[in-house]
């Protein structure tokens, strides 16, 4: 970046210069506080930062909701309401002080009391399942006949909640205790839509775009420090959600 200014502008800047206007920027952003009547939907992927060879996970939480028609199709406005590199507990503590009534995850965290409404991604429990299934020794040709099964239940409606677990108690049955497991933990998530009032989205679907773009932009080739990678993606999305001139 200092580079492409001294080329392009014939300035100075250096590249420390930049990483300390990025921090500053980064500090003074002011997240969004009023969610009341959109969907909160959360999801994290891992960034290579820090010491750990893995990396450390960035926590991304945006607000979805239906937005003008572009170009004859339905659009959606998403609105930045928290990203932190690291553990868990940063998030948890910001949708507690948000208080939305609808959060949507696709489970890799519990969330259990930062919302009203909980509703697991419909997308990934069947997608998850056959990790799950591939974890209980099921052959690769016939995990599908499962996961076909289990979205034809969430996706149906009528007495989902009585075939989910009729068809949890299946998999027990026939030795598939860990795909039987997750699905069990998942239960009381999977159906929120059918209950929470207002609920507008039950997959985190409209969150996967920002999702792709933050690996884009985080994985460049280099290692990180955690503040820095923090820093840089908070700005950019800040820029790319909050500050998006609505349509």
């Amino acid at each position: 970046s200092a580079n492409a200014i001294r080329e392009l502008t014939s300035g100075s800047i250096s590249a420390e210069g930049i990483r300390q206007k990025i921090a500053e920027r980064a500090r003074s952003i002011e997240m969004p506080d009023d969610v009341s009547g959109q969907t909160v939907m959360v999801d994290a992927t891992k960034a290579k930062a820090g010491s750990k060879e893995r990396g450390v996970p960035i926590h991304l939480a945006v607000t979805a909701a239906p937005g003008p028609l572009v170009a004859g199709r339905p659009s959606i406005v998403k609105k930045l309401v928290h990203l932190h590199a690291g553990g868990i507990e940063p998030l948890r503590t910001r949708l507690k002080e948000l208080s939305p009534d609808i959060v949507v995850h696709d489970g890799g965290d519990d969330l259990a009391g930062c919302a009203k409404h909980i509703q697991r991604c419909r997308w990934h429990l069947p997608h998850q399942l056959g990790h799950y299934l591939w974890q209980d020794g099921i052959a690769h040709k016939d995990r599908g006949f499962y996961q076909d099964h289990l979205k034809a239940i969430l996706w149906t409606g009528k007495n989902g909640k009585q075939r989910y677990d009729q068809f949890v108690k299946d998999l027990e049955s026939f030795g598939f205790r860990t795909a039987a497991g997750h699905l069990k933990a998942a239960g009381n998530e999977a159906f929120t839509f059918l209950r929470a009032p207002g609920i507008t989205y039950s997959t985190t679907s409209p969150l996967e775009r920002e999702m792709r773009e933050l690996n884009r932009r985080a994985d460049v080739g280099v290692r990180w420090s955690t503040p820095g990678v923090e820093n840089v993606l908070k700005v950019l999305f800040h820029y790319r959600l909050n500050l998006k001139p609505e349509t």
